[in-house]
């Protein structure tokens, strides 16, 4: 069985190394993509000194984004707050905005701050 395609988009920094108010999602049109934007915005805030690169998850489908690529390294699995490629290493850690939410019932979305 094929896991689940996931989007992955690389947030950044500002020239300056600061995340500054907000993280750039793009345009929020409704409640939830502006709750995600704060979410966003407040995680990212908090872990910004220690994270070298940042990334939104989001796919339809269980709790774990596998095979999803962070920094060139393919997601095994997620745990107790740790992501892990698949040579079993730690590659960052992660805060989940959603689970099993959305129309479907399966959509998921998690920060990831790698390492």
């Amino acid at each position: 069985m094929e896991n689940p395609p996931v989007k992955v988009t690389k947030l950044e920094k500002k020239p300056d190394g600061s995340l500054g108010p907000t993280a750039n999602l793009g345009q929020a049109e409704t409640a939830d993509q502006l709750a995600t934007q704060l979410n966003a915005d407040l995680a990212l805030q908090a872990v910004a000194s220690c994270a070298k690169s940042f990334f939104l998850l989001e796919w339809e489908g269980g709790k774990v984004p596998r095979d999803a690529e962070i920094n060139g390294k393919k997601v095994a699995w997620t745990q107790h707050g740790l992501v892990t490629d698949t040579e079993g290493k730690t590659i960052g850690t992660y805060e989940r905005l959603a689970e099993f939410g959305g129309k479907s019932g399966n959509m998921q979305k998690m920060l990831v701050f790698a390492s």
